[in-house]
């Protein structure tokens, strides 16, 4: 028999769907099996699932088997991560997953002692900022993008696309030369999003759309517009890494806190919903600012109330 550690990894990778679309899916399957839609997700589980099953195996030794695992043995987990100094964020990451591992023992080994109702959140010793709407300053953009020396600068080119498009990080480093369509008055961009599912976002300012010829102009033939600097495709991680350094040299790392890419996000979001609100209602507005975010019209009035600020 495996060791609980290889049990709990086997039960992560039995529960990957990759290229699924997980919204496609509702209705289709019990809501209490867990799935994992991405490989990004996928990793951040593995990760999180390792060191928990490590952790169980040096305190509680007697624990052989992952349906073995009870509902008060996860909180005293949660709880010693909340001693150590975690922050609110990071103990809500955790939780979440185990939560969802919870569910993944349940779907592979057909039972479980944890009852995800019973875990209860742990608090930090010393709470974290709370996320805001606030999107990234013109002049601390300004500032980021110029502290890469050349244009093609992988960091450089995400933040950009960042803000032409309103992308993820993980999108931005899907997409092609090909990807992006210039017209007369518009820009598309082609975007692979979670879970390997495709959307189009429509560009009308004529700012994001300069942003966008350049970065299409300094890009060879299907050649991805963020991407290392031998041309290859380049991690999602690496360009994140890219950024939070370039962050941290400038100061701007506690003024964004965890946001790095995500407050050029609210900063589209905010040009984008300034713009539609000028013709549209509020609500037609919302749904509008979801969709093109990404998240899909079923999102409530709150999601967007995360990216927009001012919300007229």
């Amino acid at each position: 028999m495996h060791n609980l550690k290889h049990q709990l990894t086997h039960v992560v990778r039995e529960s990957l769907r990759p290229g699924q679309d997980k919204h496609a899916q509702k209705g289709k399957r019990k809501p209490q099996d867990g799935r994992i839609y991405s490989y990004s997700t996928f990793d951040d589980r593995k990760k999180i699932v390792e060191e928990f099953g490590t952790w169980v195996q040096n305190q509680h030794p007697e624990i052989k088997l992952a349906i073995e695992i009870d509902t008060c043995t996860v909180q005293e987990y949660l709880d010693q991560k909340a001693k150590c100094g975690c922050k609110q964020d990071t103990l809500d990451t955790y939780r979440s997953n185990l939560r969802s591992l919870a569910r993944e023992i349940e779907s592979v080994y057909g039972t479980t002692k944890i009852e995800i109702a019973k875990i209860e959140r742990p608090k930090a010793v010393d709470p974290a900022p709370i996320r805001t709407s606030k999107g990234m300053d013109d002049d601390d953009f300004k500032r980021l993008v110029d502290s890469y020396r050349h244009p093609t600068d992988a960091g450089r080119c995400a933040l950009l696309l960042s803000r032409a498009a309103g992308l993820r990080v993980a999108g931005c480093c899907w997409v092609l030369k090909e990807d992006i369509e210039l017209k007369d008055d518009m820009a598309i961009v082609h975007v692979r999003e979670k879970g390997g599912r495709y959307r189009d976002v429509q560009i009308k300012d004529p700012q994001k759309i300069e942003i966008l010829k350049e970065l299409y102009e300094q890009t060879a033939p299907r050649q991805h517009i963020v991407h290392r600097r031998d041309g290859r495709k380049i991690k999602v991680k690496s360009v994140m890494a890219s950024v939070r350094r370039k962050k941290d040299k400038l100061g701007l790392r506690g003024k964004y806190f965890y946001q790095g890419n995500h407050a050029l996000r609210k900063s589209w979001a905010q040009d984008e919903y300034d713009g539609f609100r000028k013709d549209h209602g509020k609500a037609e507005t919302i749904q509008h600012v979801n969709v093109q975010l990404g998240h899909g019209v079923y999102r409530e009035e709150a999601m967007a109330a995360r990216y927009v600020s001012n919300m007229h």
